[in-house]
């Protein structure tokens, strides 16, 4: 709790620390790259350099599977606590922690389906459960994917 405290307070004040601590080692992280949301942008044709860095907390999450969004060039990033579903990773990059110690720093692929829910999807690409998994059953609703329905708009 008082990690994500501390985070919280960095990013509202505005002053990066510049370091972080992964398996008991401090590593130093880009300020520029790091604690931002790039959900949904495309560095393709981006002037930003993301090879060799450390990018802390930021989520460059997409909306389709296995999207390429950093230029071709780009290897050798760690991703740190980052959100990085439906991302193809840069050549010999790496994701530290994926699982956030319990936080949703996502990495699995997902698809919105018919039903207009965004689900979990397999190794296959085909949907495995819902994202609000825990919604689903409050709502009573089947989180098994052959019973995906067509939303029907009223």
């Amino acid at each position: 709790m008082i990690k994500y405290l501390l985070i919280f307070l960095l990013i509202s004040t505005s002053v990066f620390a510049g370091t972080v601590e992964v398996d008991g080692k401090k590593v130093e992280y880009d300020d520029e790259l790091s604690l931002k949301s790039f959900t949904n942008q495309n560095f393709i044709e981006s002037d930003i350099n993301f090879s060799g860095k450390v990018i802390y907390a930021s989520s460059f999450t997409q909306e389709t599977p296995n999207s390429e969004i950093f230029p071709k060039d780009t290897t050798n990033v760690v991703f740190v606590y980052c959100h990085m579903e439906n991302v193809v990773l840069p050549e010999n990059s790496m994701i530290v922690n994926p699982d956030c110690d319990g936080s949703p720093c996502w990495t699995q692929p997902f698809k919105a389906q018919s039903d207009g829910e965004d689900w979990i999807l397999d190794d296959k690409g085909k949907a495995k459960e819902p994202i609000n998994k825990e919604q689903f059953l409050m709502e009573g609703k089947s989180i098994a994917p052959e019973n995906i329905v067509a939303k029907v708009d009223a």
